[in-house]
């Protein structure tokens, strides 16, 4: 591994190392004032000020725990308490409904391991990693039923425009209102121009003490805000590599990730940035934040710009900075002639591109998806290869449908709500995947290259009890549209521009 150009090769070197990372990605939490008020819609938001847990809650949410899980710091498997869940109850409700009346969250409890993920880039550059945090399972249960107490009165309270860690939200919801947005637009002739932000490391430099401002003006006092307080003061982290264990590592700042707390104390302190950002059009997916405005004059482009600056007091006032490298600027439009418009934040012009990876999805500036099609097929057709090298000897067709199923038909069916093609040639070169596969899957039964005495695509996707992709996209979009209908997903954009004719 190499942190900053230099290698190392000692297991404990290299855990230490990756721990002195994640230390300095931590800020000291001085004294800061929050600039933007919370926006909560016009109402008074409620008051949190207890939450009480009962025995049958800790027993009912013991046993929604994954068992696969390792221990945390305390060496606690999980599987100890889904065998002891009835003795348990009772010690272990007492332990938490007293941690929450007395405002206090234990030491003990604040102690996780940081396990390194890779991100992107070189692998065996640290830099390149992310930390995420093994929690012990006992506070963890803890934090799992706060959110489960809490989480739906703060979801009403919650931005509009945020898609991420919510439940009935997901990547989907969020490209759907963008897409959908973006070819209203097209079809109108006009143009859109959307900037793309990136915050360094938001989720790890959250100012506890702004954060917890922000609690306050959500409606959470007394014991129950105390708690919050404690639950975000004073964390400890230890690296752990290979079984080795790093320096202990001081949480200066931000919310865990790998916890239950962390992505819903997140976006409780990110939602005022959509008060900031009133009248012009923006989405949330967690931290990642776009801004699109249609651009008909000069005024456009200047409001726009307006917008651009009071992101940066915003993110100024909180704490919060941007990778200027990383924000883009694109203009979607299908015109001949595009005006191409110059902005900035924090006096540096942000770079202009032609297309851009957006949830995983590839638009591209006439938004017809033509490198998203490529992006998938090619990477596909790896996937695809890899499975046929290393699958090769198998003669059990069940198990290689099971690594197809894993690792290459999802490639094919992401938000495919989003860009499912309507036309044949492209569903011919989706589909030819497929059909690659059962020519693999079943080369012991039938000869690929004898085309003759080859059955037909359909009888040999139900030998192995498949349906075609686009079927599939089919049924995805179907089930998609009845889960907004009967509101189990999350789409007012969608359903105010639906009509319902009843018979």
């Amino acid at each position: 591994m190499s942190p900053n150009g230099i290698f190392l090769s000692n297991p404990q070197d290299i855990c230490n190392s990756f721990a002195s990372h994640f230390q300095n990605i931590y800020t000291s939490d001085s004294s800061s004032t929050i600039s933007s008020p919370v926006n909560i819609q016009n109402s008074e938001p409620p008051v949190f000020t207890n939450i009480n847990i009962t025995p049958d809650e800790v027993v009912s949410f013991i046993n929604t725990i994954d068992i696969n899980c390792g221990p945390g710091p305390d060496l606690i498997p999980p599987i100890l308490l889904l065998n002891s869940d009835i003795q348990l109850a009772v010690p272990l409700t007492f332990l938490f409904n007293h941690s929450l009346q007395s405002g206090v969250f234990p030491e003990l409890w604040k102690s996780s391991f940081l396990i390194p993920t890779y991100k992107k880039g070189v692998k065996t550059v640290i830099e390149n990693y992310r930390g995420i945090a093994k929690l012990s399972t006992i506070p963890k249960l803890l934090e799992k039923i706060v959110v489960h107490k809490i989480g739906s009165s703060i979801d009403s309270l919650l931005n509009e425009q945020q898609h991420g860690f919510r439940p009935g939200r997901s990547t989907t919801t969020n490209l759907a209102v963008f897409t959908s947005s973006l070819l209203c637009s097209l079809e109108k002739g006009l143009s859109v121009d959307t900037v793309y932000t990136d915050f360094s490391k938001a989720f790890d430099t959250v100012s506890h003490k702004i954060l917890v401002s922000k609690l306050r003006r959500f409606g959470f006092v007394g014991p129950l805000l105390s708690w919050f307080s404690s639950y975000l003061d004073n964390r400890t982290q230890v690296v752990k590599v290979q079984g080795l264990l790093s320096n202990i590592i001081l949480v200066l700042s931000g919310v865990p990730q790998g916890s239950h707390l962390g992505p819903l104390l997140f976006n409780i302190f990110i939602s005022d940035l959509s008060f900031v950002l009133k009248n012009i059009d923006h989405l949330f997916f967690a931290d990642d934040l776009k801004i699109f405005h249609i651009i008909k004059d000069s005024s456009d482009v200047e409001f726009l710009q307006s917008k651009l600056l009071a992101l940066e007091t915003w993110c100024s006032a909180n704490k919060l900075e941007l990778n200027i490298d990383k924000c883009n600027i694109i203009t979607f439009s299908r015109k001949q002639t595009i005006n191409h418009f110059t902005y900035r934040i924090n006096n540096k012009t942000l770079h202009r591109v032609d297309f851009i990876i957006d949830l995983g999805v590839c638009l591209d500036v006439n938004l017809n998806f033509a490198k998203h099609y490529d992006l998938i097929i090619a990477k596909s057709k790896r996937m695809l290869g890899f499975i046929k090298r290393r699958a090769q000897e198998f003669n059990n067709v069940w198990v290689t449908k099971t690594l197809y199923c894993s690792l290459v038909r999802p490639l094919l069916e992401y938000c495919s709500l989003i860009w499912d093609p309507l036309s044949n040639t492209l569903n011919s070169s989706i589909e030819s995947i497929q059909r690659q596969f059962l020519l693999f899957a079943l080369r012991n039964r039938y000869n690929p290259r004898d085309f003759d005495n080859l059955p037909s695509y359909k009888y040999r996707l139900s030998l192995l009890n498949m349906q075609s992709l686009a079927n599939r996209r089919m049924f995805s979009t179907v089930s998609f549209t009845f889960d907004v209908i009967t509101n189990k997903i999350v789409f007012v954009f969608i359903l105010n521009l639906t009509a319902f004719h009843l018979y």
